[in-house]
């Protein structure tokens, strides 16, 4: 079962076993392409994978995407891991507009808008090879 997947992903991905939990994540998408979970969780591995080799931002867009479809962008953590792949990729105005989408929608954590909101400062910044 997919759920059994996405749980040993998480185990190995907090252990620091990165290509085993992309290895669970993909099993558990083998299993439901839909599962919201594992799809995000594997968007989010592959913008934050410690092995610079491992990340995978446009492949994060897709998964973060597909998480978001499914729940009609309407949770932010979802829509946080989407712009956050969607920076990660150099797609800064995409990750704006996700980003304040998700923060007019209800049910956002008061912690989860403070690192919104510290992220769409990174994101509208200037890039670092262009002069401000």
């Amino acid at each position: 079962e997919e759920t059994a997947w996405v749980f040993l992903g998480m185990i190995a991905a907090t252990q620091g076993h990165t290509a085993e939990a992309l290895q669970h994540y993909r099993q558990a998408l083998n299993q439901n392409p839909d599962s919201i979970e594992a799809n995000i969780n594997l968007a989010n591995l592959l913008i934050t994978a410690p092995d610079m080799a491992m990340r995978n931002p446009a492949e994060a867009i897709r998964f973060a995407d597909h998480a978001c479809q499914e729940t009609n962008y309407n949770r932010p953590d979802l829509l946080n891991t989407l712009a956050a792949a969607y920076y990660s990729a150099g797609r800064n105005e995409e990750a704006v507009q996700v980003a304040e989408h998700a923060l007019k929608l209800p049910g956002l954590t008061p912690a989860l808008r403070d690192q919104m909101t510290q992220n769409l400062k990174l994101f509208r910044a200037p890039p670092s090879n262009e002069q401000p």
